[in-house]
């Protein structure tokens, strides 16, 4: 193959990216079952030196306990399947609140906290979220009345980390 027309990287790509599916299956498929149904997942990102990082969340809180699970049993398909190579680096965690927000479920237990919304338009709102209805998230805002988004309008989602 010829590695200055660009096709390996690619390829790398490709499967990359249906590796990246097969992870999300995996834990989609785990997160059903009884001793996990609180949790879902948020994001699957595989680097070029085989790192795969599993980002989870849950209505209840992301422990150690359900981290470990989901770990155990992604690496026991990995390796049964021979998906990546002997040595990888697999990680199962939480976002963390620093991270903005991906999916609708994400935002439910942040009822009552302030958020910085960026919209695909590019507007940028800052106030607390009130409600959930569907898919319409309920915003105060200092600017006008309450706001009402559309959750497939948001880019980007923060919770405004406050000290006290």
């Amino acid at each position: 193959m010829n590695r200055g027309n660009g096709f390996v990287p690619f390829f790398n790509l490709i499967i990359s990216t249906m590796l990246e599916e097969k992870i999300k299956n995996l834990v989609n498929e785990r997160c059903l079952q009884d001793d996990l149904k609180d949790c879902f997942l948020v994001d699957v990102q595989l680097s070029k030196s085989n790192r795969l990082t599993v980002f989870i969340d849950s209505d209840e809180g992301v422990s150690y306990a359900k981290c470990r699970q989901i770990s155990r049993y992604l690496e026991a398909e990995i390796e049964e399947n021979g998906w990546l190579p002997q040595k990888y680096t697999l990680d199962v965690s939480s976002p963390g609140a620093e991270k903005p927000m991906k999916i609708l479920r994400q935002f439910h237990k942040h009822v009552g906290r302030e958020l910085k919304i960026k919209l695909k338009d590019g507007q940028e709102i800052t106030g607390d979220l009130l409600k959930i209805d569907g898919q319409t998230l309920e915003i105060s805002s200092t600017k006008a009345d309450n706001i009402e988004i559309d959750f497939n309008d948001v880019q980007q989602a923060s919770i405004i980390i406050k000290f006290k």
